[in-house]
């Protein structure tokens, strides 16, 4: 979650590919009535991250995500290095989403508890261009970052953490042992909502790079955790997640993802 002035903006052509899921599974679960649609890839070390979609055959969301090829985690770069990548066309059409801002951060950031090396992944529903254009807080603009009205966070996400420049506010659930302060567990993956102009402008999964090793290794199992969800909504007609996966496919690339949409 560090704010950068210079993004990677990776391959220029998108791919927006669509084929049987069957010969490509990336959901944990049935893929067989879904077809599958690649975004916007980068390099990362000698591999490559890519955002995808599955749709059902109905346009209803099924996954969204990104995949980090198998190479990535043995050649990652000792320097940061943040990328945006548009979703696929589809996704951007059904869902509310429509770039993630992704980061490789090799020392992490402060507080303490996320000094550690980890992956950073935003998960916009702002525009690139709104996104960029977020300012600095300072005392004149406090309340672009304050919380929105009751209702439109899950009640749990009351812990205010950084407020950053194209970016904006991020708040950590209040049940979570990782806290800024007082951490009763290390890190090793997190989930975020952030607020700009007290509306939602992106949900951010954090991946520990020390937790990508572990379930590469068979040590730690996957993640497919429930999204708390908030009374209200302002993106109404648009499919939204439920649940957020961090999984490995049977070639040992990683998959960051959300599924199990509902209509708001």
């Amino acid at each position: 979650m560090r704010a950068t002035k210079s993004f990677l903006f990776g391959n220029a052509i998108f791919f927006i590919i669509i084929f049987s899921a069957s010969s490509c599974k990336k959901d944990p679960e049935d893929t067989s009535h879904q077809h599958l649609y690649f975004g916007q890839q980068t390099a990362l070390g000698t591999g490559t991250v890519q955002t995808f979609a599955s749709i059902s055959h109905e346009g209803v969301p099924e996954e969204i995500g990104l995949t980090l090829s198998n190479n990535v985690f043995t050649s990652l770069p000792a320097n940061i290095s943040d990328y945006m990548l548009e979703l696929p066309e589809r996704a951007q059409q059904v869902t509310p989403f429509k770039h993630v801002s992704f980061s490789w951060l090799p020392a992490g950031h402060p507080p303490a508890v996320f000094s550690v090396p980890h992956f950073d992944t935003h998960f916009y529903i702002l525009s690139h261009a709104e996104q960029m254009l977020i300012p600095a807080p300072d005392a004149t603009n406090q309340t672009l970052f304050a919380a929105p009205p009751d209702g439109y966070l899950p009640e749990d996400y009351t812990v205010p953490y950084a407020a950053v420049p194209m970016m904006g506010r991020h708040w950590i659930d209040k049940t979570s042992p990782v806290q800024p302060v007082n951490s009763t567990e290390p890190f090793m993956q997190e989930f975020m909502w952030g607020t700009y102009n007290r509306k939602v402008a992106f949900l951010e999964p954090m991946i520990a790079k020390a937790f990508i090793d572990a379930l590469k290794s068979g040590t730690v199992t996957e993640v497919h955790k429930t999204i708390k969800q908030p009374r209200l909504s302002d993106q109404t007609g648009t499919y939204q997640p439920t649940r957020y996966n961090i999984y490995k496919d049977a070639e040992g690339n990683v998959i960051f993802s959300s599924d199990k949409f509902v209509l708001r």
